[in-house]
């Protein structure tokens, strides 16, 4: 796996983290926001062909996402530092698995997503977002479709996990929110096959943390209109949708970033009702 930053969070900050998603609150206004699902096929299917992407398939489609996420967690492992690329995803896994540099969560859930698309599934890219404005900090995770569920399903490549209730229900992320302000119990699901080595208290130790770590970020949500085509765009105007309270920013907010090296105007839309944002494919 990659190197995992949690910083300095520990058990009593979790308290702090999950009162602040508590007072937090959604406004549920209407807007036009549509996220878009196209792709370029011929790079799919040369990533399908050149990895054997099929061979992820299970019998299931659960089965079939914890395969892809174990896949994904296991070619992408190194101990480098990670680097930011704007390559193709199949040049980044070639790149990584061959030891130029590490993979940071962007770069582990970019690679999730196009091998979901590879396998026909529906997926997004979601940066997860804590209250700190400034200094800009985010896990990045996935989520798919499935259509078993008829709901989006949370995927964690980076951390190598996906989480469950108490009933073995898979959380999404609005879900996975929802618990830490309701006291629900979470499971983290650490996936077989990525930290085997790993001793039996090490790993409930570890599932700890990563509890703790999301608990931080989950106060707000952040994709591109389209999670395949808009991470890697040139020449072009791009738009990300901010899933925030309404006690945090104006909903009406815009920010506009310019790119220079990739000539690309970006507009954060700011929004405050996870039914559009988490909404389901048509």
């Amino acid at each position: 796996m990659g190197s995992i930053e949690f910083g300095l969070t520990d058990f009593a900050t979790k308290d702090i983290y999950v009162d602040f998603l508590r007072v937090s609150t959604y406004a549920y206004e209407e807007h036009n926001i549509k996220f878009d699902y196209s792709y370029l096929s011929n790079e799919i299917d040369a990533l399908r062909i050149q990895y054997d992407i099929e061979k992820l398939r299970g019998k299931t489609e659960f089965e079939t996402f914890v395969n892809a996420t174990r896949w994904v967690a296991q070619i992408l492992s190194n101990d480098l530092p990670p680097l930011e690329s704007q390559s193709r995803v199949k040049d980044m896994i070639a790149d990584i698995s061959g030891g130029k540099y590490g993979a940071s969560c962007y770069t582990y859930a970019c690679v999730l997503n196009e091998v979901f698309r590879a396998l026909g599934y529906l997926s997004r890219i979601i940066f997860c977002l804590p209250i700190d404005f400034h200094p800009y900090g985010s896990h990045v995770v996935n989520i798919v479709y499935s259509e078993e569920c008829d709901k989006w399903l949370l995927f964690d490549a980076a951390h190598g996990v996906y989480f469950q209730d108490d009933a073995g229900m898979i959380l999404n992320l609005q879900e996975l929110r929802d618990y830490f302000v309701s006291k629900k119990s979470i499971n983290v699901s650490l996936i077989d096959g990525i930290r085997d080595t790993v001793s039996g208290r090490e790993r409930h130790f570890l599932a700890q943390r990563i509890l703790i770590y999301m608990s931080k970020h989950v106060y707000r949500f952040r994709c591109f209109e389209n999670s395949y085509k808009d991470n890697f765009a040139q020449n072009r105007i791009v738009n990300a949708v901010n899933l925030i309270p309404c006690n945090y920013l104006a909903a009406t907010s815009k920010i506009v970033r310019y790119y220079n090296e990739t000539n690309t105007k970006q507009v954060e839309i700011f929004i405050s009702n996870p039914l559009e944002f988490w909404k389901l494919p048509d």
